[in-house]
């Protein structure tokens, strides 16, 4: 199972942006996968740091430019598993 986290970031005055993921990114994903596009402009864009601390960087832009960013994780634990009734993901996960 995929978690997207998606947003438009507007880049500083230095061409980049850091991007602050939600508390639990780390402990609820793995196999993370990025994906940036310019707005308005070319840019060549790079991830400058990746996700320490739930955090990663943008680097690469133009000053005040917006950047699409797509962050993808697969789901450490997936709870596809227990069927779609949270009784029955009760029992599963009661199981190990």
């Amino acid at each position: 199972m995929k978690n997207v986290y998606d947003r438009v970031a507007l880049l500083d005055d230095k061409g980049e942006a850091i991007i602050t993921l939600p508390d639990w990114f780390e402990a609820l994903n793995r196999a993370s996968r990025f994906q940036l596009t310019q707005i308005g402009a070319f840019m060549p864009l790079y991830m400058a740091d990746e996700i320490p601390g739930n955090r990663f960087r943008i680097a690469g832009g133009i000053p005040d430019e917006k950047v699409s960013w797509q962050v993808t994780g697969s789901r450490l634990f997936s709870d596809s598993r227990c069927g779609s009734a949270p009784r029955t993901c009760r029992r599963a996960a009661s199981r190990f």
